[in-house]
């Protein structure tokens, strides 16, 4: 457990004005230089995971400066147990995260551009209700069986599109 003095020194640096500045400053010394606003905007994303409504965000870029480093840099700032990084997403994917694997989790997503029809409608719905449930049906001999699949969120989501991309 953290000592009395730990706790305090904690609670300073939340309480810092300059705390969004001094995250930038964290960020440059990862790899990502300048855009101080884009940076500013990765770290609300990564710590509003754990609010109601956590931002979801996808930051553009043409593919000449196409470079991980701003993904890479914000998914280190993320505690391992809360980060979900993925190269592409579908509904798939988010649904074999397992009931309460999303919750409160930051999903860095490499590929914003690939992201399927499926996929932004599930984002959008976990986004707005909180929750996402879907039935999948196996055969099982002579008949089927229907299994309800429910994830819980929220989440919160960066993401790099190279490229042109759909608003």
């Amino acid at each position: 457990l953290p000592s009395a003095t730990d706790k305090e020194d904690a609670i300073a640096f939340l309480r810092d004005p300059d705390l969004l500045d001094r995250t930038c400053t964290d960020m440059e010394s990862l790899g990502w230089v300048g855009e101080e606003r884009a940076k500013k905007l990765a770290y609300l994303t990564s710590i509003s995971r754990k609010s109601q409504r956590p931002i979801l965000c996808i930051r553009k870029s043409s593919p000449r400066a196409c470079d991980p480093t701003a993904l890479d840099a914000t998914a280190s700032l993320v505690p391992p147990e809360d980060l979900l990084r993925l190269p592409r997403l579908t509904a798939w994917s988010l649904l074999g995260a397992g009931e309460d694997g999303l919750k409160n989790k930051v999903l860095v997503l490499d590929d914003a551009i690939s992201i399927k029809p499926e996929a932004v409608n599930a984002l959008r719905l976990l986004h707005m209700r909180g929750a996402l449930s879907t039935s999948q049906t196996t055969p099982h001999g002579s008949s089927v069986r229907t299994k309800t699949i429910e994830l819980r969120g929220p989440l919160a989501m960066f993401g790099e599109a190279v490229g042109e991309m759909d608003e």
